[in-house]
């Protein structure tokens, strides 16, 4: 027998769909709720940060050259890591699965999180460089 071994050939009979029943609806609305609240107390407080002077000429000029080289960098980083997001993306469409509709949703879902884990990265960054002359 050549390749890898599934569920099926060694007789399980697991059911791989998540059934979404009335208490875990009440667990996502839950954490739905703590994450919009999250969202709403980090725009409160990245307002604040902004708000805050900027000091003087020479500081901001200074900032404004941090600035540029933090952009530089991230533009870099986000050109090699979408290179190697799209190369994990048809990695992940070569492993077993039941379906293609499986294989399509992984790597689907891998590009989301690599999007999202990015926009984390670049907003992070965005503030931070700001934030130092504040």
């Amino acid at each position: 027998m050549a390749g890898p071994i599934t569920p099926h050939q060694l007789g399980f009979t697991t059911q791989l769909a998540a059934e979404l029943t009335d208490d875990n609806r009440t667990l996502v609305m839950v954490i739905a709720a703590v994450a919009i609240a999250a969202l709403a107390l980090a725009v409160v407080l990245v307002r604040q940060v902004l708000a805050a002077g900027q000091g003087t000429d020479s500081m901001k000029k200074i900032a404004a050259a941090v600035q540029e080289g933090a952009n530089a960098y991230l533009a870099r980083q986000l050109r090699t890591l979408g290179i190697f997001a799209v190369a994990v993306f048809f990695l992940l469409m070569l492993l077993p699965a039941d379906n293609w509709s499986q294989r399509i949703g992984r790597s689907v879902f891998f590009l989301i999180g690599a999007l999202f884990s990015a926009a984390t990265g670049y907003i992070g960054m965005w503030l931070a460089v700001r934030s130092n002359v504040r």
